[in-house]
C-alpha cells in the first residue's frame, strides 16, 4: 500500500465516525434509533432496500462469473484432485470462438480422484432428479437456477412447521398483522390511531389480503407496489446492461 491508500482509508473512517457522532446527537428515544424518527420516505426506503441487496462489485462479479468456464455444478467451491500437483490435460484441438478468443477444453484423467469443496448445493441435485441436464448450461443459467429454491424453500419450511406447532393468540396475531399492514406515520399519535382503526375493523384487514378467508397473510399489491416492482425490474435490467458493457471493455 502507498501513502494515498492510507489517506483514503483514514478519511473514510473519519467520515463514518462523524456520521455516527452526528446521528447519536439526534437519537432521543427508541423510535429514533429503530425507525429513524419515522422520517424515512419511500425514496429513501427504496434506495436502502436496493443497497442491501446489491453492491458495487456485483457488475464485475457477474461479468467474471459469466465468462469463467468450468464451474462446478454441485459444489460451491468446485472440485479439486485429492493428490497434489495434478494438472488437467487438453482434450481435442483448441476451438477458435472469434478473433480474440480461443477455447480449450481441459479434463483430468479418469483415474484422478477428486473431492468437492465448499457447500453442497442440494437444489441442483433436485434439478437432476427432475431430469434437467445441468452439465451443458452456462454459469449465468446456474446462478439463475439457484434463486427459485432459495426463495420458495423458506416459505415451505415456515408453512410446514406452522401446521405442526401451536399458533399464537388471536389477539397478538391480529395486532401484529394490523401493524404490518398499517403504513408508518411520522407522528406517533397518528400512527396509534391508524393502528386502532384497523384493529377495530377486521373486514378492512381482510380486504387487504391477497387470499381473503385464509390464514395466508400475503398482502394484496397496491398501485405503489406495482410501480415499485416495475421500477426495480427496470433497474435490474440496467445493472445487467452495465455488467455486459463492463465485460466488453478491453475485449
Amino acid at each position: 500500500m502507498v501513502l494515498l491508500d492510507y489517506i483514503v482509508i483514514s478519511v473514510y473512517f473519519l467520515i463514518l465516525i462523524a456520521i455516527g457522532f452526528i446521528s447519536s446527537r439526534r437519537i432521543k428515544k427508541q423510535e429514533d434509533y429503530f425507525l429513524g424518527g419515522r422520517s424515512f420516505g419511500k425514496l429513501l426506503q427504496t434506495f436502502a432496500a436496493f443497497g442491501a441487496g446489491t453492491g458495487s462489485s456485483d457488475p464485475v462479479n457477474v461479468s467474471r462469473t459469466t465468462f469463467t468456464g468450468g464451474k462446478s455444478v454441485f459444489w460451491s467451491g468446485g472440485v479439486a484432485p485429492i493428490q497434489e500437483n495434478v494438472k488437467p490435460m487438453p482434450v481435442g484441438e483448441p476451438e477458435r470462438i472469434d478473433d480474440q478468443t480461443t477455447q480449450t477444453v481441459l479434463k483430468y484423467a479418469d483415474d484422478v480422484e477428486q473431492q468437492g469443496e465448499g457447500n453442497f448445493r442440494l437444489e441442483f441435485l433436485l434439478y437432476q432428479i427432475a431430469g434437467i441436464d445441468l452439465s451443458k448450461v452456462t454459469n449465468a443459467t446456474l446462478a439463475t437456477l439457484e434463486l427459485p429454491p432459495k426463495i420458495i424453500t423458506p416459505f415451505l419450511v415456515m408453512i410446514f412447521f406452522s401446521l405442526l406447532t401451536k399458533p399464537n393468540s388471536k389477539e397478538a396475531l391480529d395486532r401484529y398483522y394490523a401493524k404490518m399492514k398499517t403504513p408508518a406515520h411520522k407522528d406517533r399519535e397518528a400512527d396509534l390511531i391508524l393502528l386502532e382503526k384497523y384493529l377495530n375493523d377486521p373486514q378492512a384487514m381482510e380486504a387487504k389480503k391477497l387470499f381473503p378467508g385464509t390464514s395466508l397473510e400475503f398482502q394484496r399489491p397496491t398501485k405503489t407496489d406495482v410501480i415499485g416492482f416495475i421500477a426495480c425490474f427496470i433497474v435490474c435490467f440496467a445493472v445487467i446492461a452495465v455488467a455486459i458493457l463492463l465485460s466488453k471493455i478491453g475485449a
